[in-house]
């Protein structure tokens, strides 16, 4: 019965103490998960304030929208260029910009796939000038991701070529 009660005891202090180290281990293992986490956010939170500052950085005016139309993305310059601020965020073109020759643009662009230096004016006064790069984003499946377009102002061109040919 001493034998039977001892070994019990050490069976009882064995499986404490391997439940004690793998308790110790767990917390370990969760506080290096946790580390990993927040450096991966840390990362992640850099790499997109890199972007941010990039795309804010360019001339052309910059517009991502996704694969229902809604806008994800207008940089800096695309505000400027048609007055609109970063609340457009979610909307859809029509929602965004009120102008339906860009709406035509969108659906242009989802049939042809891609469309290269086309040139429109605005409606707005005084007319503005863009030529317009666009194109569908896909990953090689046949359905899109979304689409982007790319603006560059030619009001300042334009402008200087009336001017010349009145001349």
């Amino acid at each position: 019965a001493i034998l039977t009660a001892v070994l019990l005891l050490a069976i009882l202090a064995l499986h404490i103490f391997w439940r004690n180290k793998f308790a110790r281990a767990l917390q370990r293992s969760e506080v290096e998960l946790a580390k990993t986490r927040n450096l991966r956010q840390e990362i992640l939170n850099r790499a997109q304030t890199q972007q941010e500052i990039l795309l804010n950085s360019m001339v052309e005016g910059l517009l991502l929208l996704d694969n229902e139309g809604r806008i994800l993305l207008a940089n800096r310059a695309l505000g400027k260029l048609f007055s609109v601020d970063s609340s457009i965020c979610g909307k859809t073109i029509i929602e965004a910009f009120r102008n339906h020759r860009l709406a035509d643009l969108v659906d242009r662009v989802e049939r042809e796939r891609q469309i290269l230096d086309f040139e429109f004016e605005s409606s707005e006064i005084p007319p503005r000038w863009f030529q317009v790069n666009a194109s569908i984003i896909s990953d090689g499946d046949p359905a899109q991701n979304g689409t982007i377009f790319v603006f560059h102002d030619l009001t300042r061109m334009k402008q200087l070529e009336n001017t010349r040919q009145e001349f």
